[in-house]
């Protein structure tokens, strides 16, 4: 039975001849498993190499041994494929069908692709970053190296328009496809119902009604296994199949192969496309999937759970009439369909761009000059730039350091490539620790994903030498030629101190740690690691509703030996700081890792401009009132407010205390200096600090016009109350001011002085600013009450005209006899 795409075999062999092409077919169509069979027909493709790019690994495996079927070979021969760490290809092989990061070694390696004629892009709407990368990459050899180099850009769901405007000299072929009708029903999910209740409640309503294997798309695994385990548990008739990436190669075959009995097939979107699953006549989608988003400021890549696409829907439910007309139901409301993003966010937006980066400066091309469909954010950029600095991976310029090359030639993230150059010079056995511990970070082997320490599963793995991780620490021996030894694994911090710096882990208190790139972690509570205070932090996952961290995988960190091995990586900072309790400017000698504190003593006194720039602080923080200001301090303040409220015309400066404070660098904080704490401050004269922001001539008039002292009648001076209000106010016995006709003033009579007229024992009698009309009124009714409380004291009839004085009657006439 022919398939669809071959309608388009002939113009896109002719167009391959001039061209690039750019394909779109529905799910089914033969995209992967009949187009690439008839490329390998065609005279320009007998001597050279076809290499297809496949987003995941299920795909390539699965490809590979269909394509070989049909031209009655085992996988090598004509059609092979490479995964990393594993590749099945001879000298005949002419189609390798490779995925992650393969087609990126094999242009660092020969930026010619000299033995490969087409380079076709499948399922490119998935966005893979590495397929993004490396069509840039391939682009860019096309425009420099390799004119006659042909590239196949393919896929069921794609945005052509944006894609053509791209590359606009690609030719653009559509297939019309098989159309199977596909039943799309709605079904969503009750606010308090579990995903594995519906699940199973629909499986078996399909089981009883319908024919055909059923398709279920969740978001993850534990929602697949969540699910499996329900089926089970109700006895469904049917065998249940879980399919997810972690999975082996012969469970994931046991999930795809046909079969005689009816099966139900749990799936991430790692069969939404490329994968033949055939019998499939029913899909229930979640919506869901897990989304892995690189998060700048934790350094982490998080797994969270997203709603789907528009496309991904469209691909999920074209699984169901790939043979036959089916049914999709979906567990969400028809009504917020359209709601969906038309199209997934592109992986170049939110992955860690560091080994991109570097790929692209070991390539000779800056990354942001690259011909990239999407081009990633600054702030990307800027986070990769300042981390494959800190490796020593590029030079202050930003420029890319032979130790940088080093680590791209690894082929493993900058991190672990590190870990794995550095402990090169740690000897044969930590080199050989570090390809075990890289094996564990990389695997997605379900042991290493388990709480614990990385020293602890390695001694069990120790004890166990058929554990499937061996597999993995072999593939990484061979990659760095050597052999397996015996493991000291007292060494296996340090190393992960290499990989790993950004997590190195405080303790802040009981199971809450700091990482050194700022965020924070914790430890189960029951976790025996909370015994220690530095932890290295391998694997640990974020939920959307903690702000913390959780720890997987840690281990246990002896800091004294981390500041010895990593002490260049130590950044020692002389700090001044105010200390509250003790009042006082406190210099220290502080060692810091990142946002860790890991150590602090006490030196000498701070300098002055130390000290200069924490008194500013506290000043900024407390305001004037942490001054010792004294009284008279207060009064001259005053006494410019007022003064600056009766002759403006004079420019005085301001007094208040944002002003003041605005300016301390010029009138204060020189002359405080030198002084380190609050008890210090005392011997400071601020009077004189504050006077001298008046000129001569100001001082002088505010001397003569606002002084601090009035003369009595007496001939005794009394001190001037300039009060925050704005009142002048002088305080006297009344006898004092006998003989007064009129209140004092100051400003040049712009301003009256009220007059506190105090009994002989200095207790308040009357306030006035008209001292000629209390003599007239109410002096008259206070003589009464005084006279006879104080009769010995000179209270006379007409106080206007009477003689002030400080004495008592009998001194008065005492006084007057000796005259």
């Amino acid at each position: 039975m022919s398939l669809p795409v071959q309608q388009l075999f002939e113009p896109l062999t002719e167009a391959l001849q001039h061209q690039d092409v750019i394909l779109t077919a529905p799910p089914g169509a033969g995209k992967s498993t009949c187009l690439p069979l008839h490329l390998l027909t065609l005279p320009q493709y007998k001597t050279s190499k076809i290499i297809m790019l496949q987003p995941r690994r299920i795909a390539v495996r699965n490809i590979a041994m269909y394509l070989a079927e049909q031209l009655g070979e085992s996988v090598g021969q004509t059609v092979g494929y490479r995964v990393r760490g594993e590749q099945k290809v001879s000298a005949q092989t002419r189609l390798e069908i490779v995925t992650e990061g393969v087609l990126l070694r094999q242009l660092q390696h020969d930026p010619e692709l000299s033995s490969v004629s087409l380079v076709i892009f499948d399922e490119f709407h998935e966005r893979n970053i590495f397929s993004d990368f490396s069509l840039a990459l391939c682009l860019d050899v096309k425009q420099a190296l390799r004119d006659d180099l042909r590239l196949l850009i393919m896929s069921a769901t794609l945005d052509v328009q944006a894609l053509q405007q791209f590359m606009p000299d690609a030719e653009c072929l559509e297939c019309e496809g098989r159309s199977y009708p596909v039943d799309i029903q709605y079904s969503p999910l009750g606010t308090s119902q579990k995903l594995a209740d519906k699940v199973a409640q629909l499986c078996v309503q399909s089981v009883n009604n319908n024919s055909g294997d059923i398709l279920v798309f969740l978001p993850g695994k534990a929602d697949i296994q969540r699910c499996a385990e329900h089926l089970l548990s109700v006895g469904i008739n049917a065998d249940v199949h879980q399919l997810y990436g972690e999975l082996n190669k012969a469970q994931q075959q046991a999930a795809l192969k046909p079969a005689q009995h009816r099966k139900i097939i749990l799936a991430t979107n790692i069969a939404e496309t490329s994968l033949t699953i055939e019998g499939i006549k029913l899909v229930i989608d979640s919506g869901l999937e897990k989304h892995a988003s690189f998060d700048l400021n934790k350094g982490m890549t998080q797994l969270k759970t997203v709603r789907i696409s528009q496309a991904s829907a469209t691909q999920r439910a074209g699984r169901a009439g790939r043979l036959s007309a089916g049914v999709c139901i979906r567990l969400w409301e028809k009504e917020s369909h359209s709601r969906l993003a038309k199209d997934s966010t592109p992986d170049i937006l939110t992955q860690d761009l560091s080994p991109f980066l570097l790929e692209s400066l070991v390539w000779g091309t800056p990354i942001d000059d690259l011909s990239l469909l999407t081009q990633p954010t600054a702030a990307q950029l800027s986070h990769a730039t300042q981390w494959l600095s800190q490796l020593s991976a590029l030079d202050q310029q930003g420029r890319v350091t032979s130790h940088g090359r080093t680590l791209q030639q690894t082929s493993s993230h900058p991190t672990l490539a590190n870990m794995l150059h550095q402990s090169k010079a740690m000897g044969e056995q930590a080199h050989s620790l570090a390809c075990a511990i890289a094996a564990i970070v990389e695997s997605r082997d379900r042991a290493s994903n388990q709480h614990g320490t990385v020293s602890g599963l390695l001694y069990q793995l120790q004890q166990n030498r058929q554990h499937p991780l061996w597999k993995e620490i072999h593939q990484w021996h061979a990659r760095q030629n050597i052999s397996i030894t015996d493991w000291n694994l007292d060494a296996v911090a340090l190393l992960l101190c290499l990989a790993f710096p950004h997590w190195i882990a405080q303790q802040r208190r009981a199971q809450s740690y700091l990482l050194a790139n700022g965020c924070g972690a914790a430890l189960n509570e029951q976790d025996p690691l909370t015994k220690h205070p530095y932890l290295v932090v391998v694997k640990a996952g974020w939920h959307e509703k903690k702000s913390d961290a959780d720890i997987y995988l840690a281990e246990p960190l002896d800091i004294h030996q981390f500041q010895l091995h990593f002490s260049t990586l130590i950044d020692t900072r002389q700090q001044c700081e105010w200390v509250a309790d003790k009042q006082q400017i406190i210099a220290s000698e502080q060692a810091y890792f990142g946002k860790l504190k890991l150590g602090s003593a006490q030196i000498k006194a701070p300098s002055q401009s130390q000290c200069a720039d924490i008194w500013h602080a506290v000043l900024e923080k407390q305001g004037l009132g942490f001054l010792p200001l004294s009284e008279r301090c207060q009064q001259l303040i005053r006494r410019l407010a007022i003064a600056q409220q009766c002759e403006p015309a004079l420019e005085w400066p301001d007094f208040d205390e944002q002003t003041l404070l605005a300016e301390k660098a010029l009138w204060l904080l020189p002359y405080i200096q030198q002084y380190t704490s609050a008890k210090q401050l005392g011997n400071v004269d601020f009077y004189s600090l504050l006077l001298q922001r008046l000129d001569w001539q100001q001082q002088q008039h505010l001397q003569q016009h606002y002084p601090e002292k009035l003369a009595l009648p007496t001939g005794e001076n009394a001190t001037v109350d300039y009060s925050a209000n704005g009142d002048v106010t002088i305080s006297a016995r009344m006898q004092q001011f006998f003989g007064l006709l009129e209140s004092p003033s100051i400003a040049q009579g712009r301003k009256k002085v009220i007059v506190e007229l105090l009994s002989p024992a200095r207790r308040p009698l009357q306030k006035t600013a008209d001292l000629a009309g209390f003599w007239q009124g109410c002096y008259q009714e206070v003589k009464k009450e005084m006279k006879g409380r104080y009769p010995k004291h000179y209270w006379p009839d007409n106080p206007a005209i009477a003689e002030p004085t400080t004495k008592t009657k009998k001194h008065m006439q005492a006084q007057k006899s000796r005259d």
